[in-house]
């Protein structure tokens, strides 16, 4: 069952203490029964002149004290019976919150491309979900124990003292049990469809609070207003036709059980026992009613978490090769993306997203270990993606990619990430101080010696910026780092790169926020910290680039051009970023693709206004 999904041994003694207890709980109502039963008939029996007054208070004192035993009975019972059921669904929720956590993060980026409603819905939509298992499995789940041990036997008793009288009074019972499991039937889909309208509200919310300052420039307030209540309205029209099945459902119940009647020739206590009983058995059924639309949203919650639960990773992306998770003792850091193993192509890919558009089209690159590469071209022409696949966050749909002569699906998706470092341009910084920020960066962030902190405030040119604030190092970066400005958030991103010092390095736009000056002396300070060890640059800001670094210009996903700096200038053939709609191809011989210093095929030629931004020029 879905509802036991996270149960482990652990929780089997405190879920059999929980069910023994609900069982107990649901034995003392016909006991309940037996002793009203038992009063009634001695008050017939003095109405009827049969005892005395003093038998009548003996025999009425003796129940009272039965009845008050009772009592404390089932106030012990039903304290443990509620601790137990609310102490096993905390038990459940937070298995169900670990699993999940771990799964969150050792999921593929392309499950995140392709959750429904995006990932702002996702953690929203798993929190209603843990709400209702939560809910499900405490005192809910017990209730039910508790009314069918209790149904049960009252029904045991009343045939046991009458079996006649408790036939005609149960007669309606199988009409009832249909009744019940067709209205059943129907509420299922109606929580299915609340559920995912409550997801699209979640999704408006988050994006409209997460964007507040670009909604309050559109003036979109009444727009996001209606987006989210249209979802909150059909939300409640389907938990509004819940909640009409469920009391026609109670409804038809009542009706069914006040119709019943009673004959027979019994004394009035085992006539009011009977009943008694009986009315238990059935009220007992009804007290379940309720409940089962617990145990259904319940019971969906957990499978839609166990859904999440059960992505598998096996298999190296697209390319269908099993992962040996090999380790590699050293890391030089040389990068390959050669000719593939599908169709001796080269490395092509698509995001899951738009899997029709090729981002990379065949492409071959080479980052030789111990030197700095830069990667150049327009936005959207693929350069970006490639630190994407060097993580592994995705993999290419053909072609293969080496580090240090290695196929990167061979090796463990760990060691690739602790000798790789990817800087993006937003520069994504975690709610805590700026000190706690960089030293992410570290293995054991919590070993890391403030000297080496202050190392990297220095390298990233930050130590001014510190200082200014009131609590220096300690200051809090807001969510997302929105209490520092765009460049300040890409200083602290490179100081946590400095700490991290991973055989390779990526930067990808990395000091795009950055003034001219901060940007050329950072540089400065990359290019002294990352002598001898491999560095790929992806940026549009031709300044960084020397007369001997290698250069590589993408364009709608392929290499248009390779080679170092000053070989390209030499050869008085301009390397020019094409506009998408002005730019066009004279020529189509394009020439192969090398490892070493060449310049851009003189039978490749973009024609573009004056203008139009030049990556080289004489």
């Amino acid at each position: 069952m879905s509802l036991f999904y996270f149960t482990t041994r652990r929780h089997i003694i405190p879920f059999l203490a929980a069910v023994i207890f609900a069982l107990a709980s649901g034995l003392t109502f016909p006991l309940l029964a037996i002793i009203l039963g038992r009063i009634f008939n001695e008050l017939t029996n003095f109405g009827a002149h049969s005892i005395a007054t003093a038998q009548l208070m003996d025999a009425i004192s003796v129940n009272c004290i039965f009845l008050f035993a009772l009592g404390l009975s089932i106030w012990f019972i039903q304290s443990a019976y509620l601790s137990l059921w609310i102490a096993f669904g905390e038990l459940q929720v937070k298995r169900a919150r670990d699993e999940l956590f771990k799964e969150l993060l050792a999921k593929e980026t392309k499950w995140f491309d392709l959750t429904t409603d995006g990932v702002t819905a996702l953690l929203p939509r798993i929190q209603s979900h843990m709400r209702d298992f939560q809910l499900a499995v405490s005192q809910p789940l017990g209730s039910v124990f508790q009314g069918m041990v209790a149904s049960l036997t009252g029904l045991i008793l009343a045939l046991y003292i009458s079996w006649s009288l408790t036939l005609i009074s149960l007669a309606t019972v199988p009409v009832c049990a249909v009744v019940i499991s067709v209205i059943s039937m129907k509420i299922q889909p109606e929580i299915k469809a609340q559920r995912q309208e409550l997801d699209r509200a979640s999704k408006f919310s988050s994006n409209a609070v997460y964007s507040i300052d670009i909604v309050k420039v559109m003036n979109g307030q009444a727009l996001e207003i209606e987006n989210y209540m249209s979802a909150i309205r059909a939300a409640a029209r389907h938990y509004l036709k819940q909640v009409r099945f469920t009391a026609i459902e109670i409804g038809s119940i009542h009706m069914l059980t006040f119709g019943m009647a009673f004959v027979g020739k019994l004394n009035p206590g085992q006539v009011l026992t009977t009943f008694w009983a009986c009315l238990q058995a059935t009220q007992s059924i009804e007290n379940i009613i309720p409940q089962l639309l617990v145990l259904e949203k319940g019971r969906a919650a957990a499978t839609a978490l166990k859904d999440i639960l059960g992505h598998v990773h096996p298999i190296d992306g697209s390319t269908g090769l099993m992962s040996e998770n090999k380790t590699p003792r050293f890391c030089d850091g040389d990068i390959k993306f050669d000719n593939a193993y599908v169709d001796s192509s080269e490395v092509t890919f698509a995001y899951p997203f738009q899997p029709d558009r090729l981002v990379l089209n065949r492409c071959s690159f080479f980052f030789p270990a111990g030197n700095i590469t830069f990667v150049v071209g327009r936005s959207g022409s693929g350069k970006s993606t490639l630190g994407n696949l060097l993580l592994r966050f995705y993999a290419p749909a053909s072609g293969e990619i080496l580090i240090d002569g290695v196929p990167i699906h061979s090796l463990d998706i760990n060691w690739i990430r602790n000798n790789i470092t990817l800087v993006q341009q937003q520069s994504p910084l975690f709610n805590e101080s700026i000190i706690r920020n960089i030293a992410f960066g570290a293995q054991d962030p919590v070993c890391v010696r403030l000297d080496d902190i202050v190392g990297c405030v220095s390298f990233a040119h930050l130590k001014e910026t510190v200082q200014s604030m009131p609590n220096g190092l300690d200051t809090v970066v807001g969510l997302g780092g929105d209490r520092l400005s765009g460049g300040q958030r890409q200083r602290v991103a490179l100081a946590r790169s400095r700490l991290r010092d991973t055989p390779i390095l990526i930067m990808d736009e990395s000091t795009s926020a950055l003034d001219y000056y901060t940007r050329i002396a950072i540089m400065d300070s990359l290019r002294k910290w990352r002598k001898g060890k491999t560095t790929v640059i992806i940026t549009h800001d031709l300044s960084q680039i020397d007369e001997q670094d290698f250069v590589y210009v993408v364009d709608n996903g392929r290499v248009s051009c390779q080679g170092y700096k000053t070989g390209l200038d030499s050869q008085h053939q301009p390397i020019i970023i094409p506009s998408p709609k002005r730019a066009r191809i004279k020529s189509s011989g394009v020439g192969d693709i090398t490892s070493g210093p060449v310049s851009c095929p003189k039978a490749f030629e973009l024609s573009t206004p004056a203008n139009e931004p030049r990556l080289f020029s004489q």
